[in-house]
């Protein structure tokens, strides 16, 4: 019988985002983690983002995930404007290219289980639209 009220990740709740990461690293992609955003903006000629880092650099991509929460993502790194509502159920947002995980993006569920679906339907919306590999 399996206990549905407490389930953990092997490896501890650490296990979710290492193993996003490892996704994302296995299909092509970068990630780049303790490098706090400031910025993500889309250059509406090539539809590619630029992600401005805390310490100033500048990080040109295809695509950008934010695990910040959408609340976050829509206030202070893109903008509100982008975002008619907040509630949204996948983890794709209106801007092509921009994905937020976490936060209730994606997936049902309360905790661990909400965090790894999310996590999950991330990788997997970034592989289905051609975000990861070569650029």
């Amino acid at each position: 019988m399996k206990d549905s009220a407490l389930s953990y990740p092997r490896g501890g709740a650490a296990a979710i985002p290492r193993a996003f990461c490892d996704a994302v690293e296995r299909f092509g992609g970068t990630m780049r983690t303790r490098a706090p955003a400031v910025a993500i903006e889309r250059n509406p000629e090539s539809g590619r983002w630029r992600v401005t880092l805390e310490d100033g650099a500048e990080i040109d991509a295809r695509a950008a995930v934010a695990t910040t929460g959408l609340r976050d993502v829509d206030e202070r790194l893109v903008g509100a404007q982008h975002f008619p509502g907040r509630d949204r159920p996948s983890v794709r947002t209106p801007l092509p290219g921009l994905y937020v995980c976490g936060d209730g993006a994606g997936g049902r569920g309360i905790g661990t289980e909400l965090a790894c679906a999310s996590a999950i339907e991330c990788v997997d919306a970034l592989a289905a639209d051609g975000m990861l590999g070569s650029s």
